[in-house]
């Protein structure tokens, strides 16, 4: 069932209060224009302003209005007693701060409005193609925003295969993409991409809309531009794109083998990254040299297909048929058994990289190889409850008290 919510933009609300000394009675009267509300940063309230008539000095976000005022409830008309009126006051606000909450908790964003797409997006030209998706240049144009003209995004489009169900692959993503960058004007952490842009199974951008002289279009080149025009319905993400990514390891041994304090501060960095991944209730589930990148000296973690959203306290088993050979031992064990997603399984799979690695012993310098060892042995408990966190080892491992002079910037 496809899941599409319309929430308002802006909140234009009016309320004549009528009241006295002899008053019996008080008079609320809530009325708002509603209008479709992009995706843009929705749920998340970051006191983002757009691009709109003075007049109108609503903010992008969920009832930017409410959270400043506790009064105005969208849709609502309310006709009270005075001495009822707190009280009805008080069940309606306590109502929408559950609906807030439970819509915060929901995590995905649906909506079935293409204005802001053909109003602030120009789409560029095609990147490349996956198994269920394509990703193309996004030019955003909204022009009073430093955040968004310090940074290039992509438009990825999917859904218009319908023997192909996308929804769960893309609320997955989703979900990770928002708990890993939550809030950018506050911490922006740019080791993740961040998710400007989400909307599911909606109608065609790419179709003229006789309400709307703004139009969203294809490159010319598209060999598959007919195919998308076709597709009554879709759904699309606009993220943050990475650039000029190196591959962690291929791109150094290659030439020479990475000095002790460089290979050191690659654990130290990526042990920093994932840690506070685990920290926002998120595991990569495959952190190997194929999707753990270098930028600028930085890592970079853009691939989270195999991500998985944790919850410590709910055991369940997700099986992947494409991690099984690196999985911990708990991943192994029969079907029917269930065991609870965590760090562990992360902690895992990269004390089993730090052992190929060892194993090679021609990537790098050895004159800490048996603090190294020792590192990797601590992470491989069997039962996953007694592996540490990440974070954890950074702070009491002496293979990384070593360093902590260093500057340790992955530059090879």
């Amino acid at each position: 069932m496809s899941m599409r919510r319309s929430l308002p933009r802006s909140l234009c609300g009016t309320a004549l209060i009528l009241c006295g000394l002899i008053s019996t009675s008080l008079i609320m009267t809530f009325s708002t224009t509603t209008t479709t509300m992009p995706s843009f940063f929705l749920k998340r309230v970051y006191e983002l302003e757009v691009e709109q008539d003075e007049a109108d000095t609503s903010r992008i976000g969920l009832d930017i209005i409410y959270n400043k005022t506790k009064s105005i409830i969208s849709n609502t008309s309310i006709v009270v007693s005075s001495q009822s009126a707190t009280q009805e006051i008080a069940s309606a606000v306590n109502k929408k701060e559950e609906q807030i909450q439970h819509e915060d908790d929901l995590k995905v964003t649906m909506l079935d409005d293409t204005s802001w797409l053909r109003k602030n997006v120009k789409v560029g030209k095609h990147l490349g193609a996956g198994s269920i998706t394509d990703v193309f240049e996004a030019n955003i144009t909204l022009s009073n925003h430093d955040f968004i003209k310090d940074r290039r995004w992509i438009l990825r489009i999917s859904g218009c295969d319908e023997e192909t169900d996308t929804s769960e692959i893309t609320r997955n993503e989703i979900n990770i993409l928002q708990r890993l960058n939550p809030n950018p004007l506050v911490q922006h952490e740019p080791a993740y991409p961040f998710l400007l842009y989400a909307a599911e199974n909606i109608t065609n951008p790419f179709l003229k809309s006789s309400s709307d002289n703004n139009t969203l279009t294809l490159p010319s080149d598209f060999k598959d531009k007919q195919y998308y025009m076709d597709c009554p319905r879709m759904t699309i993400l606009i993220v943050e794109r990475f650039e000029n990514l190196k591959d962690s390891f291929d791109l150094p041994t290659r030439k020479y083998k990475i000095p002790t304090g460089k290979f050191r501060c690659f654990w130290r960095k990526l042990f920093e990254v994932l840690g506070h991944a685990h920290e926002r209730g998120v595991m990569l589930r495959d952190p190997s040299k194929r999707n753990v990148m270098i930028q600028d000296g930085k890592i970079r973690l853009f691939d989270w297909n195999h991500g998985k959203v944790y919850d410590q306290k709910r055991p369940e088993r997700v099986h992947d048929h494409n991690l099984g050979f690196k999985g911990p031992p708990e991943y192994h064990q029969g079907r029917n058994d269930t065991y609870v997603n965590s760090h562990a399984f992360d902690v895992w799979v990269v004390s089993t990289w730090i052992n190929s690695l060892l194993a090679e012993k021609r990537s790098f310098e050895g004159d800490d190889i048996h603090l190294l060892r020792n590192l990797s042995a601590s992470m491989r408990p069997l039962n996953p409850a007694d592996r540490p966190t990440l974070l954890w080892l950074l702070e009491n491992h002496p293979y990384f008290s070593l360093e902590k002079s260093d500057s340790c910037i992955l530059k090879w």
